[in-house]
């Protein structure tokens, strides 16, 4: 609604079934955790009380965990226990610290002007792509991918959140 009201166009008008399916698939793909929805279930009490467990807090998770390795442990299924299962999952030798400053100048230095001079790499001149252009190119994807037998629609759903994405770059470059 905002994309027509930046063309002014009165996006009440312009808003059908179709907008309104793509909106409800964005919405529940991208937006909505899973955890919202178990817990709007959970609190309301339409369907009566719900039966289940309610899902562990992290550091409860972390302490079954633990208590599960050591029954293991003295089961004998595993030699050793591993006591602090935060470093066990995020080792800290494994540990990588780039600078972003780092990565951005090393890319650079590879897809720069100053390559090796004895590259057989043409440089090509790329024009630049205009926000509605994207827009434009993504609605078509979103189209011919809603067109097919087989659509698939964790593809629709990206294409949804990649506009949404450019939406709110053009949006920021309004204000």
């Amino acid at each position: 609604m905002v994309h027509h009201s930046l063309d002014n166009a009165d996006p009440n008008k312009l808003m059908n079934v179709l907008w309104a399916v793509r909106w409800s698939m964005a919405a529940w793909a991208d937006e909505v955790q899973s955890s919202i929805i178990s817990n709007c279930w959970r609190m309301s009490s339409l369907l009566g009380p719900v039966y289940g467990p309610e899902p562990a807090p992290e550091n409860e998770a972390i302490r079954d965990v633990q208590r599960l390795a050591a029954k293991l442990h003295e089961m004998r299924k595993i030699k050793e226990v591993v006591t602090d299962i935060r470093s066990f999952t995020n080792p800290v030798d494994e540990a990588v610290e780039d600078e972003p400053g780092d990565l951005i100048q090393q890319i650079a230095e590879q897809f720069g002007p100053e390559r090796d001079a004895e590259s057989d790499e043409e440089m090509h001149e790329v024009r630049n792509v205009g926000i509605q252009e994207a827009l434009d190119a993504l609605n078509i994807l979103r189209q011919y991918e809603e067109q097919q037998q087989d659509g698939d629609s964790a593809l629709i759903t990206l294409l949804n959140k990649n506009e949404r994405c450019i939406q709110a770059r053009r949006i920021r470059s309004v204000k």
